[in-house]
């Protein structure tokens, strides 16, 4: 009998292909899988055996049960489907603690709409509590999950019972659409008998409301805590103190209202720290807690912007940077270890950023948006992508030659007087970011002073170079200055591509040129300094609605009055 199991043994074994997929692949398959179903089908794989003893994924979703339901023909109400979806979930964690078997993961999304919809789903997560799960994800859906000012204390909101957190083994929990009410926390037994969730590592709340002294108690049961995230919640404190979590690795602050008066990383060890709530919120920070940080993000204010003049000193390992710059003058980056920084500049603030200094040997991704920037410098050897957004071109302007820049964009809305000086700073300055692709969209809300092509000739005397730029252009003026604007726009940019955002006015100017470039009616060669349809070799219109041979009828086209944005003008140029 025993050589005879002996081969069957073997004869599984050779067959046991399942144990040739990577983990990846092997543990979705389980998650689809009935606890028991999985376990069944273990005896055909040892590594399948192995991950349904110490991995199972339990994945329950009320939208997928409910989608599940109608395929198969039944005929129930949305309550009827809410109860077996209920049930289902109950028979199943009831199984799992039967068996004592440890969970990977569980995942839970679940819709609920009434008291005793919540109070068996407090059944079902009271559960949790004596089975070893290491991964909880609890999405609930409500009607009163929205946010609005009722939020607070709207009875349509699940109350999350902290309870659940004392689960054996758990190390993660994320929680989205609930709120942490005072009786689900600070009256519990477990709180009065100063239970620690020990083994708790990541937290994540996304969605939720949760008071300050809630929270305090929360916290301070979390000794081990290594990622804290709050994502979009409702959080009623003065203040977050961050160095309350001595093993914190990672924090992700962004709260949608609430009254939080700061942050502080002070006495931290943070590798990523991301705070984004507003101006008004300060973060309290310390250049000795911001020497462990790799990536970053404030959006908001902090005590000492001073830290700013000098980034890479304050910030030494930083590799991605999202900076929202404000009480500060001043931005300057010199650094080996910035890879990706994007910078923001608050307009109506007491102290402006007017001055950005960027020094970095392995910079490859670089964007900025605000207005009033009056003097930049860029030296990154290695940059493949760049991005502009503001309301002007830099009066001053260094950007070092770049080999290798794949993507560029650039993108101004003029709201103050514009004339030929201005067109020659925004050619230097679009000369210096050409990319193998390159996006510019610039949008006027004021006519054209003057423009006098023949000085943007003679400023500029070396031949100009091809490139592959993709125009966007938008005038809000009267007809005859829209005109002056698109010709100065073509002279200066001679895009590969057009759109015209603007009124059809503007587009109608635009196909009688070509119409009249087509008819060869256009002014003189020999002046000395010819319009841009001289440099134009030729042209062509594409329709969103698939036009055919538009280009040879312009004149019809304009009788229909398209959308502008629904055309686009594709040129080839001398």
């Amino acid at each position: 009998m025993t050589s005879v199991d002996g081969k069957n043994c073997g004869a599984i074994e050779k067959l046991d292909h399942i144990s040739e997929l990577p983990e990846p692949i092997i543990l979705p398959i389980l998650s689809c899988l009935p606890l028991e179903d999985s376990a069944r089908a273990s005896i055909l794989s040892k590594t399948w055996k192995s991950y349904c003893a110490v991995h199972p994924i339990l994945y329950y979703d009320h939208n997928l049960f409910a989608l599940q339901s109608l395929v198969s023909g039944g005929e129930l109400d949305i309550n009827q489907i809410r109860d077996m979806f209920l049930d289902d979930v109950h028979y199943h964690l009831s199984r799992a603690r039967q068996l004592d078997s440890p969970i990977r993961k569980l995942a839970l999304n679940v819709a609920i709409n009434d008291s005793k919809c919540f109070s068996r789903l407090d059944t079902c997560l009271e559960m949790l509590r004596h089975i070893n799960v290491q991964d909880l994800c609890v999405i609930v859906q409500t009607i009163g999950c929205l946010w609005d000012d009722t939020f607070f204390d709207d009875d349509t909101v699940y109350a999350f019972p902290m309870s659940v957190l004392v689960s054996k083994g758990l190390c993660s929990v994320h929680i989205r659409g609930c709120k942490f009410a005072e009786e689900t926390f600070v009256g519990d037994p477990i709180n009065k008998r100063g239970v620690s969730f020990s083994s708790l590592r990541r937290l994540c709340l996304s969605h939720v409301y949760i008071k300050d002294h809630v929270f305090e108690n929360m916290v301070n049961y979390c000794p081990a805590l290594e990622m804290l995230v709050l994502d979009y919640c409702s959080v009623l404190m003065g203040s977050l103190e961050l160095s309350r979590f001595p093993k914190l690795k990672t924090a992700l602050i962004e709260l949608e209202c609430g009254w939080v008066d700061y942050v502080g990383i002070v006495d931290t060890n943070l590798e990523c720290f991301k705070c984004e709530i507003n101006i008004n919120f300060v973060c309290h920070i310390s250049p000795a807690a911001c020497a462990s940080i790799r990536e970053l993000t404030l959006g908001c204010t902090i005590n000492h912007p001073g830290l700013f003049a000098d980034f890479a000193a304050t910030f030494p390992l930083v590799e991605e940077a999202e900076i929202f710059v404000h009480g500060s003058e001043t931005f300057k980056a010199v650094s080996n270890a910035l890879r990706k920084l994007k910078l923001y500049r608050y307009d109506s603030v007491p102290v402006p950023l007017k001055e950005v200094h960027i020094d970095c040997p392995r910079l490859t991704s670089l964007d900025f948006k605000g207005n009033g920037l009056v003097e930049v410098y860029v030296d990154c050897p290695k940059l493949k992508v760049f991005r502009y957004c503001g309301d002007t071109v830099p009066e001053q302007l260094f950007f070092s030659p770049v080999a290798d820049l794949v993507e560029s964009s650039v993108e101004i809305s003029v709201n103050d007087a514009y004339d030929t000086l201005w067109f020659i700073n925004l050619r230097e300055f679009l000369e210096l970011v050409m990319a193998s692709l390159t996006h510019v969209y610039l949008s006027f809300n004021l006519p054209i002073a003057t423009f006098e092509p023949e000085q943007v000739e003679a400023f500029h005397t070396s031949p100009r170079p091809r490139h592959n730029v993709h125009l966007g252009l938008w005038v809000r003026s009267d007809v005859e200055q829209n005109a002056a604007t698109m010709d100065a726009v073509l002279w200066i940019i001679r895009p590969t591509t057009l759109i015209v955002g603007s009124t059809f006015d503007l587009l109608k100017y635009l196909c009688e040129s070509l119409i009249n470039k087509s008819q060869g009616n256009i002014c003189d060669e020999q002046v000395t300094t010819p319009c841009w349809l001289h440099q134009l070799v030729d042209f062509q219109v594409e329709s969103s609605t698939g036009t055919l041979d538009i280009k040879e009828n312009l004149v019809d086209l304009l009788k229909h009055r398209p959308k502008t944005q629904d055309i686009c003008f594709k040129f080839l140029w001398s």
